[in-house]
């Protein structure tokens, strides 16, 4: 079984909090993102910052990455791209994931673990990674902050994916450059339905929706739309 969590989910800071329950009774939980504070981090798990076994992070931008070091100081392990890893100046700190090829990742107990895959997506970072993280039969499928996705997995029970804007909401005309640019960078629900449509859903249990834009997407009309689609049970995920 996997729980997803989410503490916060906008360009003001992503944290996700992802427990996967093991056989006999053992699990593994991790931190996806750590781009808020990281006492706000602390005070969502109990204060129990030993309960975390490590953190993933798919990019280098601050509201995904602000609380990097403090992750560090408190000895929980940090596994990120080559690239992403560079742009922070952590090369020498830092697990390094390769893309598109698996490793197995042990909790602190050294007695459970995950499959993590990391893939390429498209984002203006150095070297932008999605993740799927498999567990036996359990595999969560995360991506955020990118403008489509290429790779496609069978089997998935849980989805976390961007779905950033509607362009039906967008004016140009009323964004600077730069937002529009930005803007660019991020997933539509037209592409998210696009890309949902062309995998093998069969065992999905759950989709959340990340990054949701707080001035051009429709939270309800975007759950009431994936769910008309795919029948799977649709989250919002909160700014936080």
């Amino acid at each position: 079984m996997i729980e997803f969590r989410s503490l916060a989910s906008s360009s003001s800071g992503n944290v996700y909090i992802v427990t996967f329950f093991l056989e006999g009774g053992q699990r593994v939980r991790l931190l996806l993102e750590c781009g808020i504070p990281f006492k706000r981090i602390q005070q969502a798990l109990d204060f129990s910052i030993g309960d975390i076994d490590f953190c993933l992070l798919t990019h280098e931008h601050m509201d995904h990455s602000l609380a990097v070091m403090d992750v560090l100081a408190y000895d929980i392990p940090l596994y990120m791209s080559e690239g992403t890893a560079i742009m922070l100046n952590l090369a020498e700190d830092v697990n390094i994931l390769p893309a598109k090829k698996t490793a197995e990742i042990y909790g602190r107990d050294k007695n459970s673990s995950v499959k993590v895959l990391p893939f390429p997506v498209r984002h203006d970072a150095a070297e932008p990674f999605g993740y799927l993280i498999a567990s036996g039969e359990d595999k969560l499928l995360f991506a955020t902050d990118t403008a489509g996705l290429q790779y496609r997995f069978p089997g998935v029970t849980e989805i976390a994916v961007e779905c950033n804007h509607d362009k039906g909401l967008l004016a140009p005309d009323t964004l600077e450059p730069w937002q529009y640019r930005a803007m660019r960078h991020h997933m539509d629900i037209d592409t998210v339905i696009n890309y949902l449509g062309q995998m093998d859903l069969t065992k999905c249990r759950r989709i959340h929706l990340l990054h949701l834009s707080s001035r051009h997407s429709d939270e309800a009309a975007f759950v009431g739309r994936i769910y008309k689609e795919f029948g799977i049970p649709v989250t919002a995920c909160a700014a936080g």
